[in-house]
């Protein structure tokens, strides 16, 4: 029998789910340590300049212990994890014995059987984020790969997403709210010696949050 008590009725304020991608250097570390009571489980060894509490981790089972740790600390409002390729490298020590990524490719044979072994880390990592999200905010960083996209309504192209391999990066875009797109500001200027374009960059930095064909991003509010 249903229970009429589940239903609720208007906006309700939620801990935010944020996946920041850019390439390196673009400051995504510097914008997830802005996040408000933020830990950081920096795998990347990549938050030293920043004024924050962190905390290292050398594996995936460890992350996961922090993860439950950052849920029941009362003085952590943002729990973020920075990065995923780093993590990546952690669930294939899980499955392969190795951090090599392309070791899922031959994994067991091939046929997938690496990415579907890694599957089954990934689900247990969301759940462990499922649990942290009803109370804490999270902030997800990854670096980001050009990859081709084959589009059903017209010709194949090149874009910007999640640098995971794809079975890892879908689960992860769909659980987040918010998918934010870190780029900076480039122009092309063309040298006249050789007539071919430079790429300059004033320093400004952006940050996309509507899906575009050339990179990963979305939000679910304003």
């Amino acid at each position: 029998m249903i229970d009429k008590k589940k239903i609720t009725k208007g906006r309700q304020s939620m801990p935010l789910k944020v996946l920041i991608l850019g390439a390196e250097g673009v400051g995504k570390t510097t914008f997830a340590a802005g996040a408000p009571g933020v830990r950081i489980i920096d795998l990347d060894r990549g938050s030293y300049e920043q004024d924050v509490e962190r905390v290292e981790a050398d594996s995936f089972d460890e992350v996961l212990e922090w993860i439950e740790d950052a849920r029941t600390d009362a003085s952590v409002q943002t729990l973020a994890i920075d990065s995923l390729s780093r993590l990546e490298s952690f669930v294939c020590t899980k499955v392969c014995g190795s951090g090599d990524v392309g070791g899922l490719a031959t994994f067991g044979g091939g046929y997938g059987k690496g990415d579907d072994a890694a599957l089954q880390y990934w689900r247990q990592f969301l759940a462990a984020l499922d649990r942290l999200a009803t109370v804490k905010h999270v902030v997800l960083v990854g670096h980001t790969a050009i990859k081709a996209f084959a589009d059903p309504l017209g010709p194949a192209y090149d874009r910007f997403a999640l640098g995971l391999r794809e079975k890892a990066a879908a689960p992860i875009k769909q659980w987040v709210n918010y998918t934010l797109f870190a780029r900076a500001e480039v122009s092309t200027r063309l040298q006249e010696k050789t007539k071919k374009s430079l790429g300059v960059t004033t320093g400004a930095r952006y940050l996309y949050t509507d899906s575009n064909p050339a990179y990963d991003a979305k939000h679910r509010g304003s």
